[in-house]
Parts: structure tokens; sequence; C-alpha cells
């Protein structure tokens, strides 16, 4: 729920609100660690619930958000025709076989890590936590970007300046 919700924001130019989330949940995530995990006890359970608790914090502080500035629709549009659906079902098909395409080779380099020796696998472990670091932790900058950049350019092109 809170990425389509920072994605609704990004896609309305607004990046200071998931910011903020994101900001938020962070501290509710480590205030929960320190007293469950710390004060209480709990181990891996309360680590989990600490995260619980920071993601339903940032999906209600985003749901607020958008509700109050009159940006989140009140009312569900059910889907009646198939031209309701032609605008998602000619990317659909793209992103499935690009999504099943990237996990089968996820699956295939992990099950042949699998094989190797206890070094080798050790190794392949190692690079492949440096790999998916670099990978995906750029994700939501790359989605900033994409969301906000376009209009600047367009803005800077007119001959606007660089806002």
């Amino acid at each position: 729920l809170t990425v389509v919700l920072q994605s609704s924001l990004l896609a309305q130019q607004e990046s200071r609100a998931p910011a903020l989330a994101v900001l938020t949940a962070s501290m509710v995530n480590v205030a929960g660690d320190l007293l469950l995990v710390g004060f209480f006890r709990l181990g891996a359970t309360g680590a989990a619930w600490a995260t619980v608790v920071s993601e339903v914090t940032a999906a209600l502080f985003l749901l607020a958000l958008l509700s109050r500035n009159g940006r989140l629709p009140l009312r569900l549009r059910v889907p009646r025709s198939s031209a309701d659906f032609a605008p998602f079902a000619s990317i659909f098909g793209p992103l499935v076989v690009f999504k099943v395409a990237k996990n089968v080779c996820y699956a295939m380099l992990q099950s042949v890590a699998m094989g190797m020796s206890m070094v080798e696998c050790a190794a392949h472990q190692s690079v492949w936590v440096l790999w998916t670091l670099l990978a995906f932790v750029p994700e939501p900058l790359s989605q900033a970007a994409q969301a906000l950049l376009p209009s600047r350019l367009a803005a800077a092109e007119a001959g606007g300046s660089w806002p």
C-alpha cells in the first residue's frame, strides 16, 4: 500500500511527502526496535513487530495526507467493460514477461550457487548481497527522477530556469 501511495504522490510531482513517510517509518522502526528488542528482549519477533508498526504508520501517514489534500478519490471505479482494461492490457504483457524473466534469472543464479562448494557459495552470497544493495537501493531515486525530471527539463528547454 505504501508503494502505491508513494507512487501516486510522485506522479503528482510531490516528493516531500513520500520522503517524510519514509523518515517517519524509519524513526518508528528504530524506536520500536530499541523498545521491543532492547528493553523487552523480544528478539526477532520484536523487530518484526516494530517493522509492521512502522509500515502501518507510513501507510496511515500517506493516506491521511492524500485524503486531506483531496487527492484521494472517495469512491472506487470498477471497470465495467474490456475497454476499461485496454490501457492496462497494453503494458501488462511486457511487464509480466520482464518480471518473470528477471525472477527466473535470479532463481537460476541461486540454484547454480547452491551446487558450489561451501566457500564458493559463501563468496557468491557476499557478492549477491552487494549486488542487491547496489541494484535495489537506488530504485526509489530512479522512480523520483522518472516522475519529476521530465517536467523540469521541459521547463528548462522552454527558457525557464532550473527549479
